[in-house]
């Protein structure tokens, strides 16, 4: 076991490490049952050859460094000849990767609660944002290509919301984890509230191969092993995984009960684990969707698993490993939002026989093609849907106002309107049209560059912005965005509309805003996703400067 990776003293006398992985042996899945055995996810095995086992305590291991020879070092950086003035500035802000590394026995790369983040958002520019299936699948890659045995495990919460695109985004997100060869892939509390019939036609078994996810104690319409596997069984060179998730109870209440079996977290390892046991598997892997303090609990109540890997709730996950004194169970935790995946080596190195790396998903990564393509496809299919098609019908704004656009608005506020016009949110539709691909039929993407959508929910509301055909008035983000829907006001002050004295005070009153409320408008857009910097000290009132403005003229 990891936690047990220790020097294996042969009867006659041969000292080996316990890795026992071929370097040449392609990372291999397999579902295949063993003779005299029920089980759809176990694999035949060979009986290892008698030894005696001396282990070697991994706690002072975990950070030690190996010196490799300057030769051996240059060769794993993995870093291109000639940066990218991105990449250069991405390894400068956060560091080198693979640092000393040299080629592993058998590695895992290891990934969970996407949320939906298939890719970063490229409002604040890519180069300064981490994440998305792309640059994922560039790593993998590399790595591949450099010969690593690797086998890639997620541990699940592909999408946070609902409705069709969700639904659509986890299709594409699971079509992306086939591509990069994912052996194993967990359950979301959000995957789970998506239609069930629609998630199983996406992860049912195919002439291809086993449906991608696995998970102990969550099924559709019932646990059933020819749906979803309960576990996995697949080699990193000559090791054996035996691979399982779980969903902790935390997340029970997150989705619906209907036609989704639950099982208790514990109950359902102590039917699982002596199956991987029984196998044989050399190494045990379990991921949890939970809380680090669910993970903990698991690990040191089924002690027999190596290494444990958590969903976890940090951006910023640990970057290394914390061993549990209890069970002496090796725990990763996994930031969330995809900007980060962790890479765990293990050598025939008594001195150190595993070495972890927390992968910042960054601008060092070069596009892959496959996930483009990817991405092409799926803002195509949004194009073809339509709001409609999307589930996407108009509301009245919750202020019971109406929205007119910032045109109306110059008559006056030309003041203002010029300080608008020098800003980019004049022209922040045609920021997304001219994306590669555009991001103009993306709701999530609109919100923000469009007058008249709830940003945070990403819906449009009546009157607010519709297509560039049908509402030409609305496509930047205009001043009704801050100031909110400004219709009843303007038909008033140019007396198109009766209203009394006290209504056009109060009409006027309603569209001012403070400091404070603009920098908290600012923000529903401008968070830590989109606009990184804008959060940094005293990057409010920087920024203010530029699009300051007041009033009347």
């Amino acid at each position: 076991m990891i936690r047990k990776l220790s020097i294996v003293v042969l009867l006659c006398g041969v000292v080996l490490a316990a890795a026992g992985c071929s370097p040449s042996s392609p990372g291999e899945r397999s579902d295949s049952p063993p003779a005299n055995s029920q089980s759809a996810q176990v694999a035949p095995v060979t009986p290892p050859q008698k030894t005696t086992a001396v282990k070697v305590p991994i706690s002072p291991l975990i950070s030690a460094q190996v010196s490799p020879s300057p030769k051996e070092a240059t060769a794993s950086q993995g870093e291109p000849p000639t940066l990218s003035n991105g990449a250069a500035k991405a390894i400068k802000l956060n560091g080198p990767i693979f640092d000393g590394w040299t080629k592993p026995k058998w590695s895992l790369l290891l990934s969970g609660r996407t949320s939906g983040y298939i890719e970063p958002c490229g409002c604040a520019g890519l180069e300064n944002q981490k994440g998305g299936f792309s640059r994922r699948h560039t790593l993998i890659r590399q790595l591949q290509d450099k010969g690593w045995n690797l086998l890639a495990l997620d541990a699940g919460g592909l999408v946070r919301r609902t409705g069709k695109q969700a639904q659509i985004k986890y299709e594409r997100a699971i079509s992306a984890l086939k591509t990069m060869e994912y052996t194993a892939v967990g359950f979301g509390p959000a995957d789970l509230r998506l239609p069930p019939e629609e998630v199983l036609a996406v992860i049912a078994p195919t002439d291809d191969g086993p449906g991608p996810i696995v998970s102990a104690n969550v099924g559709l319409f019932g646990i059933d092993e020819k749906q979803t596997a309960r576990y996995r069984m697949a080699k990193a060179g000559d090791v054996l995984i035996g691979i399982t998730t779980v969903l902790a109870a935390s997340q029970q209440k997150q989705f619906p009960a209907d036609n989704i079996e639950y099982r208790d977290p514990s109950k359902a390892l102590a039917e699982v684990l002596p199956k991987l046991k029984a196998a044989k598997c050399q190494r045990l892997v379990l991921m949890v969707y939970g809380t680090r303090e669910e993970a903990v609990k698991l690990a040191n109540e089924f002690p027999d698993f190596d290494l444990a890997v958590v969903s976890g709730d940090a951006e910023t996950p640990p970057a290394q490993p914390t061993v549990l004194k209890d069970s002496d169970t090796l725990l990763i935790e996994l930031g969330y939002k995809g900007m980060y995946v962790g890479v765990l080596g293990v050598y025939d190195n008594p001195k150190q026989p595993i070495r972890y790396q927390r992968v910042p998903l960054d601008a060092r990564f070069e596009p892959s093609k496959a996930m483009h393509a990817m991405m092409v496809s799926y803002q195509k299919q949004l194009g073809e849907l339509g709001w409609n098609g999307l589930g996407l019908k108009p509301v009245l704004h919750e202020s019971g106002r109406e929205f007119i656009g910032s045109e109306t608005c110059v008559d006056c506020h030309s003041s203002a309107h010029e300080v608008f016009e020098k800003t980019p949110h004049a022209h922040a539709l045609k920021t997304l049209m001219k994306l590669d691909p555009p991001r103009h039929f993306d709701p999530e993407c609109v919100s923000c560059h469009v007058t008249g959508w709830q940003t945070q929910q990403y819906f449009p509301y009546e009157t607010g912005y519709l297509s560039v055909k049908k509402t030409p008035e609305m496509r930047a983000n205009g001043c009704e965005n801050c100031h909110g829907p400004g219709q009843r006001h303007a038909l008033a002050e140019a007396e198109d509309i009766k209203v009394t004295k006290d209504e056009r005070a109060k009409l006027r009153l309603d569209l001012r805003v403070t400091s404070k409320e603009a920098r908290d408008g600012c923000l529903k857009c401008h968070d830590l996703d989109n606009s990184p910097d804008f959060h940094l000290s005293g990057a409010f009132e920087k920024y203010w400067k530029k699009v300051k403005h007041r009033g009347k003229d």
